[in-house]
């Protein structure tokens, strides 16, 4: 089982990146004005402990106790404070801005949080638990939708092909750590680092084409649910769903593209 110090700041950190993401603070302080801040320790507070007590051969240490203090402490410090960024990642090339655009707004969490998930990656199950929030933060990468503008230019010169293509290799230069960390402890153990990698591959995929197949510049986000990434990742489990869903996505993709691209210049590059 994973070593007993790390788990519960491996999760520590985990559940702190998503406090940081979370959208329903002022609807929870519009509904519950007087106790709303109880209602997120409470919430968070079972998210930690559920964690911790699913290892049913955890042992009761003293670093549980620090890390729940520290958790405390974390959610009480108001989620709405606006950090400047002190990282541009200006290496990131443009044809990636979903990734550039993320990794500028999250700065202050991006190499820490890449360091915690290379961790995690000590163990096998400590690496399927975080690859958990890795799913969700794809899902996050590509949720904004670029202006029309944009959006014309940018497939008047690219295609969705070479788009996915270039996503992919940078994703798993991000991943690379982390596979080298899992290799370096458990070198017996490789078929969990190859269904990890397939199964965060296809979703990414998946994710991107959806993408595109639902673009409307109309809209600021492509509206994808938490049901909806339930059964990305579930078909990305299942590998032949998933490869189904990439090729009609594409096809539809290609559809929505032609529909704000020149078709002459759309079908030269798809």
């Amino acid at each position: 089982m994973p070593v007993a110090p790390l788990l519960p700041f491996i999760i520590l950190v985990l559940i702190t990146f998503v406090h940081t993401k979370r959208r329903d603070i002022k609807f929870i302080r519009k509904i519950f004005p007087d106790f709303w801040k109880a209602i997120i320790i409470i919430e968070s507070s079972l998210m930690y402990l559920l964690f911790i007590l699913s290892n049913i051969h955890y042992e009761l240490e003293i670093s549980i106790v620090i890390f729940y203090i520290a958790l405390l402490i974390i959610l009480i410090i108001p989620v709405n404070v606006n950090f400047k960024p002190t990282l541009r990642f200006q290496f990131i090339p443009t044809i990636l801005f979903e990734w550039k655009s993320f990794f500028r707004r999250y700065s202050l969490f991006i190499l820490p949080g890449i360091l915690i998930l290379s961790l995690s990656a000590y163990h096998q199950s400590t690496l399927i638990f975080t690859g958990i929030f890795v799913l969700d933060i794809i899902a996050a990468v590509y949720e904004d939708l670029e202006n029309k503008e944009m959006f014309e230019e940018y497939f008047s010169v690219m295609s969705l092909t070479r788009k996915i293509r270039y996503n992919l290799y940078f994703f798993n230069c991000v991943l690379f750590p982390i596979n080298v960390v899992f290799l370096s402890f458990n070198m017996n153990a490789v078929e969990y680092l190859i269904g990890y990698n397939v199964v965060m591959n296809l979703y990414l995929c998946q994710i991107i084409t959806r993408k595109y197949k639902v673009y409307t510049h109309k809209n600021q986000t492509n509206g994808i649910n938490f049901i909806l990434k339930i059964q990305y990742c579930v078909y990305s489990i299942m590998i032949l769903p998933a490869i189904i869903t990439i090729i009609t996505n594409l096809k539809d993709s290609k559809k929505t593209i032609n529909r704000y691209v020149d078709n002459q210049k759309s079908q030269s590059y798809l």
